[in-house]
């Protein structure tokens, strides 16, 4: 027989209000994503020679020689874990506010799950949504108009 007292308990740290908010669905989301960052940084860590030929590049850079909105995303990524921050900037600005409202948002939320809600907790708002996707815009034309115009490439 299950102890429904342990279900009811685990289900109250993800959803303390009964219903599911939109910070509820991102918390968990957050908890899934960090797991698998952490797992493939640890594949990355113990085959670095492996991972690379793992991660295949760009396809629509590979096809049309343009940068898409998500280029140097990786790149962004593993610069940041190894603290390098400009290089990350530089090769996707997303990966940096991602980390950053995501640390304090998935920080936040737990405290105040914690204490049942007691203490303040980010909510997710239309503007983090608009800021991210202006910064794939701005990423996406930045290299591009670099590439075009200067014939610099951002990203090796």
């Amino acid at each position: 027989m299950r102890n429904k007292g342990t279900i009811h308990k685990i289900k109250a740290l993800f959803c303390p209000w009964g219903y599911w908010s939109t910070e509820d669905i991102f918390y968990i989301i957050g908890w899934v994503v960090l797991l698998l960052f952490m797992a493939l940084g640890a594949f990355y860590m113990a085959a670095p020679e492996l991972a690379s030929k793992i991660f295949l590049p760009c396809p629509v850079h590979f096809l049309t020689g343009l940068y898409c909105p998500g280029c140097g995303g990786t790149r962004a990524v593993l610069y940041l874990l190894r603290g390098n921050i400009k290089s990350s900037l530089i090769h996707h600005p997303a990966v940096l506010y991602m980390a950053i409202s995501g640390a304090v948002f998935m920080g936040s939320q737990t405290i105040s799950r914690i204490t049942w809600g007691r203490t303040w907790a980010m909510r997710i708002r239309a503007v983090h949504i608009y800021i991210l996707a202006g910064l794939y815009i701005f990423n996406f034309l930045w290299k591009n108009i670099a590439l075009l115009m200067f014939h610099v490439r951002i990203i090796a």
